[in-house]
C-alpha cells in the first residue's frame, strides 16, 4: 500500500490531522526517517515511538505498518521500562538531566523532562516530544548549569541514543 493510499484510508476514520495546526506543520509520513540524510528526523521515529498520542494506559497490543523503513538496519521493538531496567545507572543519570523546552505554540515556555514516571503504571519511561513540530530546545543539566544543545549536538545526541539502544551488550 502506498503512503497516499494509507493516508486516504486514515482520512475515512478522521485519523489524519490537518497539515497546519497551532503547533506548526505536521510531518509528512513518507519523509520520516532515522537518518537525517534520508528524511525528516526528530519527529517521533528515532527509536522510541509510541504513536505521538498520550493515552491513559499503555497499549497491550499495537499493530505497526511500516511504510518507509530505515535502510540502515533492523528496528528493535522493546518495552521502554524493560530497556531502562537494563541500562547502567550512569546512563539513567544522564537521561534524568535532559529536558525539552518549547519555544512556541500553546505549550510555549513549558519545560518537560525526558525521563518520567508513567502516570498510571508508575514505571520509568521516556517522553521525547519529537512528535510535535513546534520549535523546541533540548537542555542538559551540567555542573556549570543548564546547557542548550546546538543543532549539531542534537544530531550527536540522537546518534548516541540510536547506538546505545542498538548495542546488544546493553540490551
Amino acid at each position: 500500500m502506498s503512503t497516499n493510499q494509507q493516508m486516504e484510508i486514515s482520512k475515512w476514520f478522521g485519523l489524519v490531522p490537518p497539515l497546519d495546526s497551532k503547533l506548526g506543520q505536521f510531518a509528512v509520513p513518507s519523509y520520516l526517517s532515522n537518518d537525517w540524510q534520508s528524511g525528516e528526523t526528530m519527529v517521533g521515529v528515532t527509536g522510541w515511538h509510541t504513536d505521538g498520542y498520550c493515552a491513559q494506559y499503555p497499549y497491550a497490543h499495537i499493530i505497526l505498518h511500516p511504510v518507509n523503513v530505515s535502510l540502515k538496519g533492523d528496528t528493535l521493538i522493546t518495552s521502554i521500562p524493560k530497556a531502562l531496567q537494563d541500562m547502567p545507572p550512569r546512563f539513567i543519570d544522564f537521561l534524568s538531566r535532559i529536558s525539552f523546552q518549547f519555544l512556541e505554540g500553546v505549550v510555549k515556555d513549558r519545560r518537560n523532562p525526558l525521563l518520567v514516571k508513567h502516570h498510571t503504571t508508575g514505571q520509568q519511561t521516556l517522553q521525547f516530544y519529537f512528535g510535535t513540530k513546534c520549535k523546541r530546545q533540548i537542555i542538559i543539566e551540567t555542573k556549570k548549569g543548564d546547557q542548550v544543545l546546538s543543532e549539531e549536538e542534537k544530531k550527536k545526541l540522537s546518534s548516541f541514543f540510536d547506538s546505545t539502544f542498538q548495542n546488544p551488550q546493553i540490551m
